[in-house]
């Protein structure tokens, strides 16, 4: 019965080994000289505001600070995130001093160059959410990055790159406005303040195993009870 119990465990521990997927994060912060500029636009109750991030002096817009599940290799490598992304005030919704928004735009995120190539993927903002003084872009989380592309030979890179064409891509940013200032008072005017951020490689570790993939270990279960008691029945003869 040893054997049985044994060879059970040593099945759902591969199972469970192979449902659980590695996930690298970048965290970000800005390049001296880069901000996250807002530009409000339009007549209330029809107005918009358009955020890009911008360095003034040319350069690029963020630096990878450090690397959590992966090897660290691309810390101090710099990038960049183009295009603009839009919120009109319409679509504001308000639960006390909280304010999010559906954004419309997309982008490029470029990473590098680094181990000989550039890292870029295609970007699209999600949302936007301010609470005081705190906003982000991308609140919920949600995958936004697609088309990942990268022939370099950067450890953490690579890494990125693999996981993300799996499993997506995540990219989120937070700034914060002090005094603060919130979705409507960004309507108005050009606002610019600093910025951090992180991407990642899509969802959590410890994924759940496909139910096919539960229903061979469950199947298993009656062939190893058989091979055991044919086991024992040759012991006894």
């Amino acid at each position: 019965m040893r054997t049985l119990t044994l060879a059970l465990a040593t099945m759902l521990g591969l199972l469970a080994s192979n449902g659980a997927q590695a996930a690298i994060t970048l965290n970000l912060a800005a390049t001296q000289n880069s901000t996250i500029n807002f530009t409000g636009s339009g007549v209330s109750p029809n107005r918009s505001s358009s955020f890009a991030l911008v360095n003034s002096g040319g350069g690029p817009t963020f630096v990878i600070t450090s690397v959590l599940g992966g090897a660290g290799t691309s810390v101090g490598v710099t990038g960049s995130i183009s295009g603009a992304f839009t919120y009109q005030e319409s679509a504001i919704s308000v639960n006390g001093a909280v304010q999010t928004a559906p954004l419309t735009g997309s982008g490029t995120l470029s990473i590098g160059p680094a181990g000989g190539a550039t890292l870029t993927a295609s970007i699209v903002g999600i949302d936007i959410k301010t609470d005081g003084t705190g906003g982000t872009v991308n609140s919920t989380g949600s995958i936004n990055l697609s088309n990942v592309v990268y022939t370099g030979t950067n450890t953490d890179l690579i890494q990125f790159r693999n996981e993300a064409q799996a499993n997506g891509g995540i990219a989120a940013l937070t700034f914060q406005f002090i005094p603060a200032k919130s979705l409507t008072d960004l309507l108005t005017g050009n606002n610019s303040t600093s910025f951090s951020g992180t991407l990642t490689s899509g969802p959590p570790s410890n994924v759940v195993p496909e139910p096919g993939t539960l229903a061979m270990a469950f199947m298993a279960v009656p062939l190893l009870g058989i091979g055991y008691r044919l086991q024992r029945r040759g012991k006894r003869d």
